[in-house]
C-alpha cells in the first residue's frame, strides 16, 4: 500500500460515520443497493449502445449512471470504505472475505478481459472491411469501461453483502 493510500485511508477511518448511514446496513437494504446499482449500471450500458442509434439517449444514460453512483456511494458508506482498508486495519475474517471477493472479481475480469479480445478479433476478421474504426474503438471501450465498472466493486459488494447482517447474526 503506498503511503497516499494509507493516508487516505486513515482519513477515511478518522472521519465520524454519519448517523444515517446505520439505516442502510440492514440485508434488505444493502441488496436492494447492490440491485440499484448493477441494474441501472446495466441501463447504463444499455443507453450508451443506444447513443450509437440516437443522441436520445444521452440523458437516460446520464440519470442512470447518477443512480447507479448514488446507490454506489450509499453501499460504500455503509462498510465505511472498508475494501480499501490496510490489511492491519481488519480482523482476519474480514481480510479473508475482502481476498476471497478479490480473488472472484479477478477471474472474473480476467474472462471478461479474453472474451472481449477474442470477440474484437474475430470482428476486426469478418467484418474488417464494414466496421468504422472510430464505432469500433468506442465500442471496445465501451465494453471496458463498463467491465471495470461493473468487476471491481465486487469485494465492496461483497464485503457488504457479508457484514451488513443483523449483530446477532
Amino acid at each position: 500500500m503506498t503511503n497516499l493510500q494509507h493516508r487516505l485511508w486513515h482519513s477515511i477511518d478518522n472521519t465520524p460515520t454519519p448517523t444515517w448511514v446505520d439505516r442502510w446496513r440492514t440485508p434488505g437494504r444493502t441488496r436492494a443497493l447492490v440491485i440499484t446499482y448493477f441494474t441501472f449500471l446495466a441501463v447504463s450500458f444499455l443507453c450508451e449502445v443506444g447513443m450509437f442509434f440516437s443522441l436520445h439517449f444521452l440523458w437516460p444514460l446520464l440519470a442512470a449512471m447518477l443512480v447507479a453512483m448514488i446507490a454506489w456511494t450509499l453501499l460504500r458508506n455503509t462498510i465505511g470504505a472498508k475494501d480499501m482498508a490496510p490489511r492491519h486495519a481488519l480482523d482476519e475474517y474480514e481480510n479473508e472475505v475482502l481476498d476471497a471477493w478479490r480473488s472472484r472479481a479477478l477471474t472474473l475480469l480476467n474472462t471478461l478481459l479474453v472474451v472481449g479480445a477474442a470477440a474484437s478479433i474475430i470482428l476486426g476478421l469478418v467484418a474488417a472491411d464494414g466496421i468504422r474504426t472510430q464505432i469500433f474503438a468506442t465500442a471496445v471501450g465501451i465494453y471496458m469501461l463498463f467491465t471495470y465498472l461493473a468487476v471491481s466493486t465486487l469485494p465492496a459488494v461483497g464485503f457488504a453483502l457479508t457484514f451488513n447482517q443483523p449483530a446477532e447474526d
